[in-house]
């Protein structure tokens, strides 16, 4: 039991955020129980409730009770709890055996009690007397803890930590025990009591054995299971250390113990064979162990080549190679061992990971009563709903697997891991930010926690389910598939009972279930198995097995989503059985598809035609019935007619001549055109502003639709008129346009109501809504007979009125432009309107409209453009404000992508048209190579950002069909151009056809949540914020209005002079208003009032640190009570962490993300405050004057160096094009780091005399292993001019010297323990060194596997050592504990394991480094070789064996030289490729120098001894070659990887001019001095 104040005062916070919503919980569970079971549930919480509050009462600081009382109530806690469980039937027999055991443990203690008591009777020393009592008492005090915390831990025993804290009472026990037989034996002499004492205690040791045996996990595998495992696990770590090692005695003794490691598994493999009766798997299991043998005979022959020529690097080499033979053998010989093992740890961490998840959850819960930010409240409750619909489902996958353990098992908790995972990141992310907003310090302190422990959490689930992933990728497609269908299947009868339900009247709605978030649900679901289906159709177009497999779980998943959404649809509709029959339709064609796709993926001898021919049809009946269940949504099918009444009218104008002359005259139809035209665009307002409520929408949808019908008849008969064939044409053409942007309109309003939130769904309504204002003036040109100007004023004045929906609420992005870029466009565009209205007015008073009609044109340009990045700079405004939430960054930019098919799909429809011109061809071929080029860039961007391959390969797969689809359609465009026929006409009909599919296949994949970026949520502060802006900006729409109708008039009648009155009025007012804008945005620049505020808040808390010093100096610093020393040493180092997280970020946003600043300001002032209380705190609890000064002097550093910090940020103002200001951010920015790393180190100080180094140190491990876990997908190392070899380098030195460390540990555990902290330390930084040099080498290496090794080792090497320095800190308290140091030495032997899998991953990802590493080497050997010859040929004495002649090796040499330096060009392209490539280079080059070199000392020994300076002047040749190649291959080494911009590469490139000219002159020299020695030869035998 922990007295700390800081652990009380979390332990209080977790149970009162805890207990109300297990309340609230069991509340909802007994009212869904029947009979009386539901008051007994009651009755239960309430008894725990009742349990707590004694607790509590308990231990109350100031209470007087004994600690009996304390325990007492600690026990009837557990009670209260099993009841609790036995109620709701998930009690367990194994609960009441654990308190048998435990109170047989006491029973032990007390009998030991009573001996230890009798022997204190004999002892007459009172002293010694009293020792023995007090050390029988501590027995009984931790007897009585250990049944207290038994009883409170027994339900939840299957928890790592309750068995941990079970396991750490019994170990008090046992130690209680020793400490009386100590004190016993040393001052009795009475040898009978002794006897009798000893029998007592081991009695006591055999309860706390049989105790032990309970705690421990069950295994859930046979022994024979087990011993498979264990030599499994051999195999890998020797391996792992084989591979790493460059020390051959070594590598010789690990390749002995996997030697004995497979040699047992070869055993237990065929013993397995013998026992089963299938012969099949008899067989398969026997070639398996023969496949082993074979690779351990290998291994044994290259150990033993190694163990001989241990100096020889290619022995090294080929012992390496066998090793990683074996390595897969083993995994292919053993892969259900490996994927029982990764079961087991799946299983263990999402069970820790969702009861972590709880935690946050009920502190977040609890939290938000204190919050006083609104919109984080939102975002938390948000967050938290969204993970606890996640959490049961993951519950249930573990239960199933742990009974079952089948592939549907696995698969199904796969699926719910994956499912649980993204929003409970999410939910990481709100409460660290929503931290930082609560009043009260402790509730703030317990979220972070909760919060940093879900995220710890996370980064085990996350891991372990990816070496589950690879651990299980030997699963047959058919069986993968068979395995979704079926759970498809089973699906299928959910939906049946609801129907059936639904048939008496009794369906409702569930808990939470509201129309709005059930149509959004289900339109999601509907999306993601559309995306899958068509993943899955492809797929097995393609015979890619992988990603079949991938999108069949993927559908199986998006399916189960479906049932639960169409099922609450069709709860609160009027109408069910129409969702629910479409629901049915659906489940029954997906599974045919699945059923069928895993057939065709396990048939090879299908030819992909059939396959393809075969699943076309199965795909597009899926994607049939998903339409109309979408169709079956309340709302969607009234939208879905007035789209086909649009498409039927625009058809119906192919029919033209078949109708009537009209009887109407040219005038009346163009003013009824006119007329319908105004009547369309306010139904499209209309249509926008329905989105909230689906009934409306229908009727303004039908509304729309037959005012558009209209529109379309009256445009119809006016074209009749025209006797000109080009004039009618274009009216029918401006018609259909109209038609399709009409239409369009009402396909975006149906996706968005069923999707309200849906990222950039507000910009794309808004876009559809001026593309409709856009036809409608096409129109009215294509149509208007009337005066000069009249048209472009009344189009002008459209375009102008359909940008209000921009300034209505803007809560989402609407470009890419950052605040200064509006501010600069606003005042361009504001001088380019006001030449205009100059313009305008000057050419009507001239009377010259041609010119009148341009200025018009320029007019709406620019108040368009300036309403724009009004409304942008006004979102990026709102989303600035602190209360606000930031948005983040997607993976892909949908607005610019729906932007870019929006534009293909208008040109696809023009090429459509039969009776296209020329010109339009032209430009519409134009316009789609533009937005395709567009579109395949933003695909290759998303490629570049994601780690995840499927998502890389599938945008670059879409890529490839977008690119190809439009070479096809220009292609055939090209075609027609030369010739035009029907036949070229239906080509490119079908062209356009195939690239408009691969648009939308595009659009819809990207559409995913996951790739999109997510809006801030702008709050009621950030849109006060906002006004300014946007009252301006109406201000600017509505007085250009006026002004243009004004200008109308104008036109006509120049000469009216109240009209030019009026003209100059609204001239006026627009100006004034464009005055104001500019003024707003000019003062209202992000982040500038956060800054000043800021700075204010720093001087303040500077204040408090000076008089606190002064206080100090003169020794009046009054220490603070609310807290312990060490519990202020803890919050002021979560402090500093915090604020060096915030380092990087407060810099960039100060650089370029002026919407980030006041957010980052805010969160930097709301650290160093809590830093300075807690710093006072400290201070205030140190009790020498020097050390308080120093601490306080310190602090009052970082705070200036925030205070320069803060005003440079506030200088540059996020602003990227104030490049002469970023370098003194830069700066302030490394001298605030460095202030608060100093800080950091006295706290450190302090820290290990408080005790308190554990907890500051696990908590920086556990941050640095969250950061690893949250890589960037812009992650850009160091400037972005360091490759893989280079954060490799740092990672070995890194995790060399943490195993140095970590051995140092143990060693001056049993010396000097009070070197443990200062060793601790030393371990937390470099951990955090290689974290985030972990980060640059997953961003840099090329393989994604690879990446995902390190990534994983480096954060199971941080599990590792937050284990090392907690038995460190247990050691430093307890240095004569055994139990301790076998804790410490057993957690870095699991270290030294982790570094041996990280050091193994990093030379895995970088064969081609380490083959130059050994290359270097190897020629350095040649070099050292060539010298000694060179020696022996100086003293006379190299001769040549048996009769040759310099001319038997002449052509060898030569060719030899010409081979090298081909291989000299290879290994330098080599460090441009991929590290296969430039192993194989090296390689090649040091073969071929080795057999150079060997030719020429045979050469140089056949001249004879006789002839000592020709062959000195022969070998120095090589030498100088083998030199010069020497470094060269240092270069490619260090190139290796980086950017051809990389001044390594570009020393390279230089290194490898002279090494290349270098060679080839060696090489014509030696052609020379060859012929040269070859006829000094002939004339001496002549």
């Amino acid at each position: 039991m922990d007295e700390s104040g800081a652990a009380v005062d979390e332990t209080v916070s977790a149970i009162s955020s805890g207990l109300p919503e297990v309340a609230k919980d069991m509340r909802m569970l007994a009212a869904l129980m029947e009979d009386s079971s539901g008051e007994k549930l009651i009755d239960a919480t309430k008894k725990l409730c009742f349990a707590f509050s004694d607790l509590l009462n308990a231990a109350e600081p100031g209470t007087k009770e004994p600690r009996q009382n304390l325990l007492s109530a600690a026990g009837r806690v557990g009670d209260a709890s099993r009841y609790l469980l036995n109620t709701i039937d998930e009690g367990d027999e194994s609960q009441e055996l654990l308190l048998a055991l435990a109170k047989g443990v006491a029973n032990s203690a007390a009998k030991l009690v009573v001996q230890a008591k009798q022997c204190s009777a004999t002892v007459e020393e009172p002293q010694e007397r009293e020792t023995i009592i007090q050390a029988a008492a501590q027995a009984a005090l931790s007897a009585s803890e250990l049944v207290a915390c038994a009883k409170v831990v027994a339900p939840t025993i299957q928890n790592e930590k309750c068995r941990s804290e079970l396991m750490g009472a019994t170990r008090k026990v046992a130690q209680s025990v020793d400490g009386v037989l100590s004190s016993c034996n040393s001052s009795s002499a009475d040898k009978g009591l002794k006897g009798d004492l000893q029998a007592a205690a081991r009695e006591v040791s055999d309860a706390l054995n049989r105790l032990l045996d309970q705690i421990r996990p069950v295994p859930r595998v046979s022994a024979h299971e087990n011993l498979q495992e264990g030599a499994v696990d051999t195999i890998l770590v020797a391996t792992d250390k084989i591979m790493t090692s460059d020390d051959s005695s070594d590598m010789v003794k690990q390749a002995r113990i996997l030697a004995q490691a497979t040699a047992q598994l070869i055993q237990a493999i065929k013993g397995e064979a013998e026992k089963t009766p299938d012969s099949e798997l008899q067989r398969k299991l026997i070639a398996a162990a023969k496949v082993l043998a074979e690779a351990t005979s290998k291994l044994v022959e290259a150990a033993k080549s190694c163990a001989s020529n241990p100096q020889a690097s290619g022995s090294q080499d080929l012992l390496r190679q066998a090793a990683v033979d074996l390595r897969e053998a083993t995994n292919m010989a053993a892969g259900g061992a490996l994927q029982r093992k990764s079961l087991r740890r799946l299983e263990s961490s999402a069970k820790n990971a969702a009861a972590a998840a709880a935690q946050c959850i009920a502190s977040s819960q609890s939290a938000a009563a204190i919050c006083d930010n609104p919109t984080t409240k939102d975002a938390m409750s948000s967050d938290c709903r969204a993970v606890a619909d996640t959490i049961p489902k993951l519950v249930s996958a573990v239960k199933s697997s742990l009974q079952t353990s089948d592939e549907s098992s696995q698969l199904t908790l796969i699926e719910a891991t994956e499912r649980f995972l993204t929003p409970s990141l999410s939910l990481v992310s709100t409460t660290k930010n929503a931290s930082s907003f609560l009043v009260d310090p402790n509730a703030s302190r317990h979220l972070s926690q909760c919060s940093q422990k879900l995220a710890v959490e996370l980064v085990e689930l996350r891991t372990a389910l990816e070496r589950m992933k690879a651990d299980s990728g030997i699963a047959q497609p058919a069986k993968q598939l068979e395995t979704a269908e079926y759970k498809v299947r089973e699906a299928k009868e959910e939906v049946i009972a609801a129907r059936k339900a639904a048939v008496r009247h009794e369906l409702r709605p569930l808990p939470g279930d509201t129309p709005q978030n059930a149509i959004q649900r289900l339109t999601v679901s509907i999306r993601k198995v559309a995306t899958c289906t068509e993943q899955l159709v492809d797929s097995v177009g393609n015979n890619d097995s992988g990603q079949g497999i991938s999108a069949a779980q993927g559908m199986s998943s998006g399916l189960s989503d479906l049932i639960q959404a169409s099922r609450a649809v069709a709860a609160t509709s009027g109408d069910p059985m129409r969702v629910l029959t479409a629901t049915e339709e659906v489940l029954e064609r997906s599974s045919k598809l699945l059923k069928e796709s895993g057939g065709l993926l396990s048939t090879p001898s299908i030819t992909p035609e059939e396959k393809e021919k075969e699943v076309v049809p199965l795909g597009r009946g899926v994607q049939e019935s998903l339409l109309k269940l979408q169709n079956s949504i309340p709302g969607q099918k009234e939208v879905e007619e007035a789209i086909q009444s649009i498409s039927f009218t625009s058809l119906s104008m192919d029919r033209m001549g078949q109708r009537p002359r009209p009887t109407k005259n040219y005038g009346q139809l163009q003013n009824e055109l006119q007329q319908l035209a105004t009547e369309v665009d306010e139904s499209g307002v209309e249509v926008v502003g329905a989105l909230g409520n689906p009934q409306k929408l229908g009727q303004e949808a039908f509304a729309f639709g037959d005012k558009t019908k209209k529109l379309v008849e009256r445009g119809s008969e006016l074209a009749s008129l025209h006797e000109e064939v080009q004039m009618r044409e274009e009216i029918l053409l401006t018609l259909k346009n109209m038609c399709i942007a009409s239409s369009n309109l009402l396909v975006v309003a149906k996706a968005i109501s069923s999707n309200p939130d849906a990222p950039g769904a507000k910009n794309q309504l808004n876009a559809a809504a001026r593309a409709v204002s856009e036809s409608l003036n096409q129109l009215i040109d294509a149509c208007s007979s009337a005066a000069p100007g009249q048209k472009e004023c009344e189009n002008a004045v459209r375009r102008i009125q359909a940008l209000k929906g921009l300034l209505e609420n803007p809560s989402e992005p609407i470009n890419n432009c950052s605040y200064f870029d509006c501010q600069q466009i606003v005042v361009e565009k504001s001088k380019l309107l006001g030449d205009s209205m100059t313009g305008i007015a000057n050419h009507a008073k001239e009377g010259r409209l041609a010119e009148f009609g341009k200025s018009v044109n320029s007019s709406a340009d620019a108040v368009c453009g300036l309403i724009e990045s009004s409304a942008q700079a006004a979102y990026l405004l709102g989303a600035s404000d602190p209360t606000s939430v930031a948005g983040r960054p997607g993976l892909v930019d949908i607005h610019s992508i729906n932007q870019s098919a929006a534009a293909i799909k208008t040109a696809c429809q023009t090429l459509h048209n039969s009776k296209v011109t020329q010109p339009q061809v032209l430009s519409s071929a134009t316009l789609i190579a533009q937005h395709t080029s567009a579109l395949c860039t933003a695909c290759r961007t998303a490629s570049e950002r994601t780690n995840d391959p499927t998502t890389k390969r599938q945008f670059v797969q879409m890529a490839k069909e977008v690119a190809n689809a439009t070479t096809a359609l220009v292609r055939d465009i090209k075609a027609l151009d030369h010739e035009e026929s029907a036949e070229k006409l239906e080509n490119v009909s079908r062209a356009t056809s195939s690239l408009t599919r691969s648009v939308n296949s595009l659009v819809q994949y990207s559409s995913q949540p996951e790739f999109s970026a997510v809006s801030a949520k702008i709050s009621n502060k950030g849109r006060e914020t906002q006004e300014p802006i946007v009252t301006a900006g109406r201000s600017v729409i509505q007085g250009s209005s006026f002004m243009l109708q004004a200008a109308k008039t104008l036109a006509v009648n120049p000469k009216d002079p109240p009209t030019w009155q009026q003209l100059a009025q609204h001239s006026k007012h627009v100006s004034d208003s464009i005055k104001r804008l500019v003024t707003a945005l000019r003062e209202k620049a992000p982040g500038q009032k956060e800054c000043e505020m800021a700075v204010d808040r720093i001087t303040e808390l500077l204040n408090q640190l000076n008089q606190a010093s002064l206080s100090a100096v003169s020794q009046n610093l009054v220490p603070r009570k609310e807290n312990t020393l060490r519990g202020f040493v803890e919050n002021a180092e979560n402090s500093v962490r915090t604020a060096e997280e915030g380092v990087e970020r407060l810099r960039h946003a100060g650089r370029s993300e002026a919407e980030q600043l006041g957010h980052e300001v805010s969160s930097m002032v709301s650290r160093m405050e809590a830093l300075v209380a807690n710093i006072l705190g400290v201070s205030s609890n140190i009790l020498q004057t020097k050390e308080q000064v120093n601490i306080l002097e310190r602090s009052k550093t970082v705070l200036e160096s925030a205070h320069q910090f803060i005003m440079a940020a506030k200088e540059t103002g996020g602003n990227p094009k104030a490049i002469s200001l970023h370098q003194e951010l830069d700066l302030s920015a490394q001298c605030f780091q460095e202030g608060l790393d100093d800080l950091k180190s006295s706290l450190e100080r302090i820290s290990s005399g408080a005790g308190g180094f554990v907890g500051s140190i696990t908590e920086s491990i556990a941050a640095s292993m969250v950061k690893l876990d949250q890589q960037k997908r812009s992650f850009s190392p160091s400037g972005g001019n360091e490759g893989y070899v280079d954060f490799q380098t740092r990672m070995v030195n890194s995790a060399k010297e943490i195993a140095k460390l970590s051995q140092d540990m143990v060693s001056k555990s049993t010396v000097d323990p009070t070197q443990l902290p200062a060793l601790s330390s030393d371990v937390s930084r470099l951990y955090i060194q290689l974290a985030n040099d972990a980060r640059g080498a997953v961003a840099t290496t090329i393989s994604h596997e690879n990446g995902v090794r390190i990534r994983c080792g480096v954060q199971e090497l941080g599990r590792a050592l937050i284990d090392l320095v907690r038995c460190g800190g247990s050691v430093q308290f307890s240095p004569n504990d055994a139990f301790a140091q076998r804790d410490l030495s057993d957690a870095n032997r699991g270290v030294s394991e982790k570094v041996s899998e990280i050091l193994a991953a990093l030379q895995a990802g970088s064969r081609g480094t380490q083959a130059c590493i050994n290359a270097a080497s190897t020629v350095s050997g040649i070099i050292g070789d060539l010298d000694t010859t060179i020696m022996f040929a100086t003293a006379g004495t190299l001769h040549a064996e048996g009769d040759e002649t310099f001319a038997d090796h002449r052509e060898n040499i030569i060719r030899t030289a010409k081979a090298l330096v081909e291989d000299t060009k290879t290994l330098v392209a080599g460090a441009a490729s991929t590290q296969e490539q430039l192993a194989l280079a090296a390689n090649s080059a040091v073969s071929t120098i080795v057999q150079l070199s060997e030719a020429v000392k045979f050469g140089a020994a056949s001249l004879g001894s006789n002839n000592p300076e020709s062959q000195v002047m022969l070998i120095n040749a090589v030498r100088d070659v083998a030199g010069a190649l020497y470094d060269l291959i240092h270069s490619t080494k260090s190139a290796a990887g980086k950017p051809t911009s990389h001044p390594s590469m570009l020393q390279l490139k230089e290194s490898a001019k002279d090494s290349l000219l270098l060679e080839g002159r060696r090489r014509w020299r030696l052609r020379m001095r060859v012929g040269s020695l070859v006829h000094q030869t002939r004339m001496k035998k002549s």
